[in-house]
């Protein structure tokens, strides 16, 4: 669960370092990737575009689906933009 809270921040982390936007506008695409990906696991994308097991983009996209992920990822989202509102960092 705490993976997945991370690697939200993370994915922010890395938007914010190439993009120059404000911090709620790359948490929430950050937060849409996810989310979409989530929502390609529930639909058996992987299975559906016939990935083999292992292969690199099986891996990005996941296999299966867990709600709590979503809530993990929520958290994430929040954990980031309220930590660049602890540094005084809002546009």
């Amino acid at each position: 669960f705490l993976g997945d809270v991370l690697a939200l921040v993370w994915l922010y982390l890395t938007a914010r370092a190439f993009v120059a936007r404000a911090p709620v506008v790359l948490a929430t695409a950050a937060l849409s990737v996810a989310y979409l990906l989530e929502f390609a696991q529930y639909l058996g994308a992987a299975d559906a575009l016939g990935l083999s097991a292992g292969s690199p983009l099986r891996v990005a996209i996941g296999s299966t689906f867990d709600p709590l992920d979503l809530l993990a990822y929520t958290l994430g989202w929040a954990g980031a933009l309220a930590a660049e509102r602890a540094r005084g960092v809002h546009e």
